[in-house]
């Protein structure tokens, strides 16, 4: 099985920015705070700029005529945004209805007689239908976000499942930290490396046998690891290696070895351009996608291409 984990990065940073033996700043956890911050403000940008829909998510809620509350976005959107807000059908076939996005400008205007249609606006970090008393119950509102990858944290911090019975799982390690009442989620070993459970509840421990309120959807070698953190980057394999060079240059600049800076810098942007290139399109045999403005089939006549 390869290993993904934080811990083997750290090792070919130490490699690759050549980090004194006896540099304190940069010991395992130092280095994995700097991975985490490379990871979030310049890996996971770059990906999302490509466009093609890492990282998304979905929260549903059930419709509740008259809420003018609103649903919260959830709380791992990146930049507490939604990418699409849509309803949900399921008297039959799921049906997905596209809902357009509202301004205050044309809410204000309804009460003038204006026609205003069935929408959603944003309000603080609400999303809110409108109006609020056209919406049905029976269905449910569905917002779609991108997800914020995890915090890194090493496998030291985490455990691997090694057997399932019932609701307990025996684990590879089970940190001191850990209690009843701690809130664990599930990660998957394999590429995505997606959260596949979370606000997962620890009610018993019993040296590595861990027992949660519910195990579903958990599966043997997952890594459980507290809610919102890591042990493994959760981007594409090909990306790791720039995550590696990302971290190692943050540590040369620290450590003033411009030499060295300066030439993993011409091998951080060629590796940048490859990933890039890896990454778009994601689907070869069709280069290019049709993008409605947002509001479903009505608009769907108004489609553009783009490459």
């Amino acid at each position: 099985m390869i290993d993904y984990t934080v811990d083997t990065l750290v090792t070919d940073i130490k490699t690759t920015a050549s980090v004194p033996a006896a540099q304190p700043r940069f010991d395992p956890a130092g280095i994995i705070k700097i991975m985490t911050r490379i990871l979030q403000s310049k890996i996971v940008p770059m990906i999302m700029s490509c466009q093609e829909e890492f990282f998304v998510a979905y929260q549903d809620y059930t419709i509740v005529q008259g809420n003018i509350i609103g649903y919260p976005i959830p709380k791992d959107a990146v930049g507490m945004k939604v990418r699409s807000v849509v309803l949900v059908n399921q008297a039959s076939l799921t049906n997905l209805t596209a809902l357009p996005r509202l301004s205050i400008e044309q809410i204000s205007g309804y009460y003038f007689g204006q026609t205003v249609p069935f929408g959603f606006y944003i309000q603080n970090n609400n999303v809110i239908l409108w109006p609020v008393n056209q919406t049905t119950p029976a269905n449910t509102i569905r917002l779609y976000y991108l997800k914020r990858t995890n915090v890194l944290t090493s496998s030291q911090n985490c455990g691997q499942v090694e057997s399932i019975a019932g609701n307990i799982l025996t684990l590879s390690n089970v940190p001191s930290t850990w209690a009843n009442g701690t809130i664990l989620n599930a990660i998957d070993n394999e590429p995505g490396f997606n959260t596949i459970a979370s606000n997962r509840e620890i009610t018993n421990i019993s040296g590595n046998d861990v027992t949660l309120d519910d195990v579903t959807d958990i599966e043997e070698d997952f890594w459980m690891a507290l809610e919102g953190y890591s042990p493994i980057a959760q981007v594409p394999v090909e990306l790791q290696q720039l995550l590696v060079q990302g971290t190692a240059l943050e540590i040369l600049k620290s450590l003033g070895n411009t030499e060295g800076y300066q030439k993993l810098e011409i091998e951080y942007k060629d590796l940048t351009k490859f990933c890039k290139d890896a990454m778009t399109p994601r689907s070869d045999g069709n280069p290019k996608k049709a993008i409605s403005a947002g509001n479903g089939l009505a608009e769907w006549c108004g489609f553009q291409w783009k490459s």
